[in-house]
């Protein structure tokens, strides 16, 4: 065991270093004691790996297998190895274990370590234990631990010896890695603290070679709790140049204030780099370093996970929607203030139409008081407030029912089923408003006022797990028969049906959240909700939801957080339905613009219908109306396509490589699809395929479909390939044994690059076929006596053709 290195060290010293000068680390940060941990990994100019016990009692790691990136390179440790408590054991290239051998699928004992295993410039070191179970491996590095060209001194370490992630380290091979970890080159990159969705701290590797996040958070100028600021999971990996986004509500719960710090952690606690700003970025922009990577911040506009846009720092903002490309809004670009003396509070939010005999209707809501409006409209636009409803009704909450003075609902969303029920989305009591809670209550709207207790309340908080005030921002009924086999079913993986949820009334509930920008569709029963769909249609967040009967889809809506863009999405029948997206009119409102709804078709004129804008902290000036053309839909374009080549031997067990050829305009996103004799095979999606047996005789050709939002999706498929037989490679067999009358011979057959090969056995006396003689050995008969005695071998697969080999005859048999 003189390759094995231990050592023991004390598990808490190890900490106590590691945390010397930095701030405390959330409370993951302090390891577990648990199974053997991979510790420090060196791939140049040795290979070897060090391993530590963080537990309390002696490991027995006998058995336990290592393997990097491939899982044909296998290694176990040999019987009698064990680990002290904090102690480490270190394998090294000359250190003597066991190793799969793929060839006769069997483990062969007194192999060194460096046979199966050479660890590369882009690796990755894997630890099971003897189930075979994975218990710890190492992120996926691209280069060699180095500082400039010095590999010698340097490795890929966990700060703490056990736990966190793994960082460039001065060498400490058997020994505690504190204090030896080089601070890596991670900086601050850019700050959001105007949120519309969300507050975020963008950091940029700007080294040469990726960086283990494992672990790492962030914090404002504030101390915080592992609650407040969740470590990155394991595997969280940032490439060398690339960007990793913060984002309030997924990795940091708190909002960064109007002159606050960005800070940022590794998972030990050590702090990696800080920026300070001195207020919020004006007009709805952020804190950019210009250049990148550097310590000067300038006010510039958004460009998360992205390059910084420096040239012109200091300049007004440019229109966020322009990332999404959108086409230019299918109706006029005019849009008229309604309200033009006080008529709503100031926290406009939700809206939508509703259509009966007696006329249209719009339907507002306030999400400061949860008072609601009706208002009759007409097909300019304009609106009169029905009789009865100047001061709006203001809906409660079931438990608030006798309590006036009660808050109420975070009202953000409005909605009316076709019986023309009004549905009203929460995504917080206002009396609690530091806490998450999606609620849809169930409203008559002809109820007596001011005050309307819900009839029925529908929680979603457990559906929708995002900060407060991240939730629900809208909600709107749509009837099933728009969805049915339109709707993609995520729960049941097929088309919706709505036959599948019985005592759920007619249509579905769609919410958008916040934080994200996904869509959820809900089906409502007494006492129950069940998730129906989810689909996310592109943008950073959605505040408003509105079903175009006209266009048969559903509007998703952006604020300033997109620059106003919206989403139409069109349902058809798949997984992915087709989305558009569209700027704003020019004179629609962008900086909280929370409620959109158009007309039905009863109210076009020339083609031509109303929309509508209902716009957060304004009043007057909330409610704004355009138009939408019927009509003006782009006809998508079309896209230029080549027709694909393959390249490689059409042989079974040979790889075919999909050519696609150029498509544009660029980008386009490209799907595979490989095809036997015109059908689909089954799993071939991918730009290469390995022929297999069931593909002997058979023509294979790749099909490459391109898809672009606004453009037609194509499809081409290239000149099929009649696949021929795979060659197997069949050395010389040998034969052993004592060649004498009564003595049994035995037949080693050669190796052969291709698994799964059966063999069968002719033994030949003087070159001529013995009769029976066809298993892997023969005992020799008074017939044999004198004659020179051979075996042929044939390998067999199905796929390949036949490969025979014969042996060199024996001396004669005595």
């Amino acid at each position: 065991m003189s390759t094995l290195g231990f050592r023991p060290f004390a598990l808490a010293t190890a900490v106590a270093v590691a945390l010397t000068g930095a701030v405390a680390a959330p409370a993951s940060a302090v390891p577990t004691p648990s199974a053997l941990r991979i510790n420090e990994v060196d791939s140049q100019p040795a290979d070897w790996i060090e391993f530590y016990n963080p537990g309390q009692t002696t490991l027995d790691v006998s058995g336990y297998e290592i393997r990097d990136n491939s899982d044909d390179h296998r290694w176990r440790f040999p019987e009698g190895s064990t680990v002290e408590p904090g102690g480490f054991l270190v394998v090294e290239e000359s250190t003597v274990g066991s190793a799969w051998n793929d060839t006769t699928q069997a483990w062969e004992a007194g192999v060194t370590f460096t046979s199966p295993i050479g660890i590369g410039g882009a690796d990755t070191i894997r630890l099971y234990d003897t189930t075979e179970t994975l218990i710890d491996e190492t992120y996926g590095w691209s280069a060699h631990a180095a500082v400039g060209s010095n590999t010698a001194d340097y490795t890929l370490a966990r700060e703490i010896d056990g736990h966190g992630g793994f960082l460039l380290s001065q060498i400490s091979k058997g020994a505690t890695n504190a204090g030896t970890a080089v601070a890596p080159s991670v900086q601050v990159n850019e700050v959001n603290s105007n949120g519309a969705p969300s507050d975020y701290i963008e950091v940029i590797n700007t080294s040469p070679a990726a960086i283990d996040l494992s672990g790492w958070y962030v914090y404002d100028e504030n101390a915080r709790t592992t609650a407040e600021a969740p470590p990155l999971p394991a595997g969280t990996v940032l490439a060398a140049g690339a960007r990793f986004v913060f984002t309030e509500g997924t990795h940091f719960t708190f909002g960064l204030g109007n002159g606050d710090q960005a800070r940022v952690y590794t998972g030990a606690g050590t702090l990696v780099d800080e920026h300070t700003y001195p207020s919020h970025a004006a007009d709805g922009g952020v804190w950019s370093a210009c250049p990148e990577g550097g310590d000067v911040f300038v006010q510039t506009v958004r460009t998360p996970g992205t390059a910084n846009e420096c040239a012109g720092s200091g300049e007004p903002p440019v229109d966020p929607g322009s990332e999404y490309d959108p086409l230019a809004w299918p109706g006029g670009a005019a849009v008229t203030v309604l309200d033009t003396t006080a008529t709503f509070l100031e926290d406009s939010s939700g809206l939508d139409t509703w259509t009966d005999e007696t006329g249209t209707y719009l339907y507002a809501v306030d999400n400061g008081t949860g008072r609601f409006w009706k208002l009759a409209v007409s097909a300019d636009g304009g609106f009169q407030m029905v009789d009865g409803w100047q001061d709006g009704k203001r809906v409660r909450f079931q438990k608030d029912a006798g309590n006036a003075a009660a808050a109420g609902p975070d009202a953000e969303g409005i909605t009316v089923d076709g019986d023309g029920v009004v549905y009203i989305a929460s995504e917080r009591d206002n009396g609690n408003k530091g806490v998450n809670q999606d609620v849809i209550l169930k409203v008559d709207p002809a109820a007596a006022g001011p005050d309307v207790v819900a009839l029925a309340e529908w929680d979603l908080t457990a559906f929708v797990p995002v900060g407060a005030n991240l939730g629900i921002e809208a909600v709107e009924w749509v009837a099933d028969a728009d969805l049915a086999g339109s709707l993609w079913d995520t729960a049941r993986n097929k088309a919706y049906d709505p036959a599948d949820y019985p005592g759920h009334g007619d249509g579905l509930f769609f919410v958008a959240v916040e934080d994200g920008g996904a869509v959820h569709a809900f089906a409502l029963s007494d006492g129950a909700a069940t998730k129906v769909s989810t689909f996310t249609p592109g943008l950073a967040g959605v505040m408003a939801l509105d079903w175009d009967t006209t266009r048969d889809g559903l509007w998703t809506v952006c604020d300033d957080g997109c620059g106003g863009v919206s989403a139409f999405v069109e349902l058809n029948g798949s997984a992915a339905p087709a989305v558009t997206f569209y700027a704003r009119p020019g004179d629609a409102p962008v900086d909280n613009a929370e409620g959109f709804a158009t007309a039905p078709a009863s109210l076009a004129t020339n083609g031509v219908r109303p929309a509508w804008w209902f716009t957060d902290g304004v009043r007057p000036g909330a409610l704004r109306a355009g138009t939408i053309g019927e009509e003006t839909a782009p006809e998508p374009l079309e896209l230029t396509a080549a027709t694909p080549t393959i390249r490689g031997t059409a042989k079974v067990g040979q790889k075919l490589t999909a050519k696609a050829g150029t498509w544009g305009p660029a980008p386009v996103k490209l799907s595979y699809r490989w095809l036997r004799d015109g059908a689909a095979i089954k799993g071939a999606t991918k730009s290469a395929y390995t022929l297999k047996a069931a593909d002997r005789g058979h023509r294979v050709s790749v099909r490459i479909t391109g898809t672009k939002s606004g453009y037609t999706t194509v499809s081409k498929t290239s000149t099929s390939k009649k696949v021929a037989a795979g060659t197997l490679t069949l050395k010389k067999p040998t034969v052993s044994g004592a060649v004498k009358v009564g003595r049994t011979l035995k037949a080693k057959v050669g190796t052969v690059a291709t698994t799964g090969v059966r063999y069968s056995y002719q033994w030949l006396r003087d070159g001529k076929r013995i009769s029976r003689a066809t298993k892997a050995t023969y005992t020799l008969k008074s017939a044999d006596r004198g004659s020179r005695i051979a075996v042929k071998v044939t390998g067999t697969k199905a796929g390949y053709a036949s490969k025979s080999a014969v042996s060199r005859a024996t001396q004669r048999v005595r």
